[in-house]
């Protein structure tokens, strides 16, 4: 989870460098499939919610985190 907020605090700060594109989709491919009400409950509550709260990126987070949610 740690991997998933600093990459996506780096994108929200507007940050287009592609490595950070690269981990925030791996991490969130990777501990979605981990079995933790806390894993899922941080995803599909908390993530969308911060995601929602007006980012200001020229990347849209909301997009590669639908697709990368949706592997």
């Amino acid at each position: 989870m740690d991997q998933v907020y600093e990459a996506f605090a780096e994108l929200q700060r507007g940050n287009t460098e592609k490595e950070f594109i690269v981990m925030y989709r791996y991490a969130l491919i990777k501990i979605k499939n981990i079995d933790l009400h806390c894993v899922h409950y941080s995803l599909y509550h908390i993530l969308p919610d911060i995601i929602q709260e007006g980012i200001r990126s020229p990347i849209d987070i909301r997009k590669i985190t639908e697709e990368a949610l949706a592997e």
